[in-house]
């Protein structure tokens, strides 16, 4: 009998032989691929072989370090406390002899989960800086003195972006700078108003063009002041809880806006001239509407928030591109609120389009004149007389409509939008679009292009 006839010689050379083809990529190469993996699970590969023995630290820029003492080796194998010991050793021996003839660290991520005290932490971010770090990303929960830790960056000139966080006070030393600093996120920090750390930390960064502030705790302050005269972006999210902190924004080279979370105690921002981009997600807090309802006050305290809303929105006036949620169109609405011009805007999102948004809609509609796309996100429901209010407030076209709008989503747009070259009708919308026909016929002569997304998930 002849033997059988091997079907796959290829296949079977590789079960025969195992190839390591990773290992023979060149060093820079392979040092680029643990550049993206944390530090301590590339430092674990030297036990793969001789050949990997050496790869660390990485030869080839960008040097990324990312250490985390939850990404732990082995933790089942060592006692709890000899393991957050072995990780404080080896960044210390990572960062003090290692890396310390590298000319610059691009990226360095330093979080920890446990308590460290501030002396060691102070170490790391110190043995960082000598190494001409340029991003900077400290997660500690545990900083009793964050004076001491803001005077070890006070005059650094390498650091272009910074993160702080978490959950530790806000104070600074006097005279702080960080000439350079670019890019600035701040995150689950407590401020005081008794030092105005916030604007003194912005005084000292000349040159900041970016600044998040990310569920800080404002409590303790009556004014949030943001004045930055080269700011572009400002994110602000989730910092008003159960404050009634008032917020200042004058930045008058502002061109993108962020924010989310509950209405400030006020407002008082400059019209921003420069602005392109702004998304806005702001209106009470289930809190301060239950406060205001056991107090007997809702409707007094609905108006109150409604007006710092519509102050907000109003400063956006020069806006291009514009989203707005459900809780701001609902506060617009309870306000009657007379919108500004948007003159530039020709991008609109907006939230859950309850009787809320169809009452504000064609009000928006004629508040922007070249609109080029509107955007209805989810919720396109019908409320009784809803759509008919909506209706009576247009009795004539508005000039976005007729000149401008090319890009939109619901059925009386698609029958009286002039110029439309693209639409979509999304599966919620069906119970409105049962006949196609009648649609296609409708649009025949003003329609350049038609897309019917199929019904269905």
């Amino acid at each position: 009998m002849e033997p059988p006839v091997d079907s796959n010689p290829a296949e079977k050379r590789l079960i025969g032989e195992c190839i390591d083809r990773l290992s023979n990529l060149p060093d820079p190469i392979l040092g680029h691929i643990l550049s993206y993996v944390p530090t301590k699970n590339a430092v674990a590969t030297s036990i793969l072989s001789t050949r990997w023995k050496n790869l660390f630290p990485f030869g080839v820029p960008p040097i990324n370090i990312d250490l985390d003492d939850t990404l732990l080796l082995n933790p089942r194998r060592i006692r709890y406390s000899s393991t957050y010991r072995r990780f404080s050793e080896f960044v210390d021996k990572l960062l003090n002899e290692t890396l310390r003839d590298v000319p610059c660290v691009e990226i360095m991520i330093l979080s920890c989960k446990k308590k460290y005290g501030d002396e060691k932490v102070i170490s790391w971010v110190s043995a960082a800086l000598r190494l001409n770090v340029r991003h900077l990303l400290l997660r500690s929960a545990f900083m009793s003195n964050s004076v001491t830790l803001f005077h070890t960056f006070d005059g650094c000139t390498t650091i272009k972006k910074l993160e702080l966080g978490r959950n530790f006070d806000l104070y600074l030393p006097g005279n702080f700078t960080l000439p350079n600093l670019i890019k600035l996120t701040l995150d689950h920090l407590v401020f005081h108003e008794d030092t105005e750390s916030i604007q003194e930390l912005l005084d000292g960064c000349p040159m900041l063009e970016y600044l998040a502030i990310e569920g800080c705790d404002l409590v303790f302050m009556d004014t949030l002041s943001i004045r930055c005269p080269l700011l572009e972006e400002l994110v602000i999210e989730e910092c008003f809880e159960a404050s009634g902190c008032e917020l200042v924004i004058e930045a008058p080279n502002l061109t993108g806006l962020f924010y989310v979370g509950n209405v400030a105690g006020d407002y008082y921002v400059n019209n921003f001239k420069s602005l392109n981009v702004a998304h806005i997600d702001v209106g009470p807090s289930p809190e301060e509407l239950e406060e205001a309802e056991t107090e007997g006050k809702e409707e007094e305290e609905h108006w109150y928030f409604d007006c710092c809303v519509g102050k907000l929105i109003n400063s956006c006036s020069s806006v291009h591109h514009l989203y707005l949620s459900d809780a701001s169109i609902a506060a617009l609405q309870r306000l009657s609120f007379q919108l500004p011009t948007f003159q530039n805007l020709i991008d609109l999102a907006l939230g859950c389009m309850g009787i809320y948004g169809w009452k504000l809609l064609a009000c928006l509609l004629k508040s922007a004149p070249n609109l080029e796309k509107l955007v209805i996100e989810e919720g396109f429901n019908e409320y009784e007389g809803g759509f008919e209010s909506f209706k009576s407030s247009l009795p004539s076209l508005p000039i976005c409509l007729e000149l401008n709008v090319k890009k939109i989503k619901f059925r009386y747009f698609l029958k009286n939008g002039k110029v439309l070259q693209n639409s979509t009708i999304s599966p919620f919308l069906y119970e409105y679009f049962a006949e196609i026909e009648y649609i296609a016929d409708a649009l025949k002569d003003v329609l350049v292009c038609f897309h019917v997304i199929t019904f269905g998930t």
